[in-house]
């Protein structure tokens, strides 16, 4: 009797294959590949995967993903991370803020009492990266999303406080999104 591998990282299943899994009544399986290619070869979307913990970080690189979520965050024009992390100014140096995250935590882990060490840059990136998994420095669309066609007004021009009509808008189209009035 075969078994179907199974593990927590994608890409085990590389092909399509059967296995019997009863006698009676005779019953087959098909192992099929999951939703993960087993290599990736778009390294933004790899990036975008590891940012999300869709796959794990050590195997897009722990220092890359953070470093990506920081250039995301500032062409995004957020800098809540500035005031999250505790910095002066927006960077776009990742080892700069993973030393700032090392020595805060470092400084409140022995109450200032020591010199800190060489900065461990990789626990402040896997730090700033759970920052930013758990919604501390904002809730992203890591994709380009198209602009939303609005609907526009009988002189041409696009009126903004109103929703598209259809399945996801109000059910008439002069309805105002709330909030926008």
């Amino acid at each position: 009797r075969t078994r179907a591998r199974a593990g927590k990282a994608p890409g085990l299943t590389k092909d399509v294959s059967a296995f019997q899994i009863s006698n009676k009544p005779r019953l087959f399986c098909y192992d099929t590949p999951g939703i993960m290619l087993p290599k990736m070869k778009d390294a933004e979307v790899n990036l975008k995967l590891a940012a999300l913990g869709c796959i794990d970080d050590h195997r897009a690189g722990e220092m890359y993903v953070a470093d990506y979520i920081l250039y995301h965050l500032n062409r995004m024009r957020c800098f809540t991370y500035v005031d999250v992390i505790g910095l002066s100014r927006p960077t776009n140096d990742i080892q700069e803020v993973a030393a700032h995250i090392f020595d805060a935590a470092y400084a409140l882990k022995t109450n200032r009492r020591r010199v800190p060490p060489a900065p461990d840059l990789l626990s402040g990136c896997r730090f700033f990266t759970d920052l930013f998994r758990g919604g501390k420095l904002g809730f992203f669309c890591l994709d380009s999303l198209p602009t939303p066609r609005w609907e526009t007004t009988g002189d041409g021009a696009i009126d903004s406080r109103q929703e598209p009509p259809g399945p996801w808008g109000p059910c008439s189209a002069g309805a105002p999104l709330l909030g926008f009035v």
